[in-house]
């Protein structure tokens, strides 16, 4: 079968890793030229738009202990203000902008090929049995949640003491009447839940 979510995943880190790369080509032009043209500084500022416009996804696809990583992206984006700015870089910042270019890419290579392995364990699976599965892990997440809700948990010992009350009531109030404590809670609590219920 095909996800169409995984596709898209896949197509958007593929463009991703060609605007990438061409981000890295523009910053050794931008070193090795005398003279950077105008529209060489517009296509570079339009290649980190791209970048900054993929790179939330592509953060939120890398494992959480690569999240740093991920983060060089931006960081080095934000710091290559213009390819006339980059001829200014001292011979020591190139060489930690190559470090930090190569780690945030390695780190893209792996997200495509996780991404691309999915694909293939995905392919071999039937539709009904991946649409159930996910189905399956959005239930129990819905269901998680709602059990960690305060207010859900209080409604939900609120019922159980109401039925519990009622059953007791129906089942023993004849046995329990002479008990102080129980006449009490008929006067005061299961009188007000039968006028509330309609009994």
């Amino acid at each position: 079968m095909i996800d169409p979510v995984l596709e898209q995943d896949i197509k958007n880190m593929h463009a991703l890793q060609d605007y990438w790369k061409k981000y890295y080509d523009m910053i050794v032009y931008a070193i090795s030229s005398n003279e950077i043209s105008p529209e060489k500084e517009r296509e570079f500022m339009q290649i980190k738009s791209n970048i900054a416009m993929l790179h939330d996804e592509f953060h939120q696809l890398v494992p959480e202990d690569e999240a740093q990583t991920s983060q060089l992206m931006m960081d080095l984006i934000s710091r290559t203000i213009s390819l006339r700015n980059i001829r200014l870089l001292s011979p020591a910042e190139i060489k930690k902008f190559e470090i930090e270019w190569h780690e945030a890419n390695f780190l893209l290579n792996n997200v495509i090929g996780d991404l691309e392995d999915k694909r293939e364990r995905v392919a071999k699976i039937s539709a009904f049995s991946y649409y159930f599965k996910q189905f399956l892990q959005k239930l129990i997440s819905f269901i998680i949640g709602i059990y960690e809700n305060p207010f859900v948990r209080f409604a939900v010992v609120i019922v159980i003491l109401y039925f519990a009350i009622c059953g007791i009531d129906t089942f023993f109030g004849d046995k329990l009447v002479n008990i102080k404590g129980y006449q009490w809670l008929r006067e005061n609590i299961i009188s007000k839940i039968n006028i509330f219920g309609g009994s």
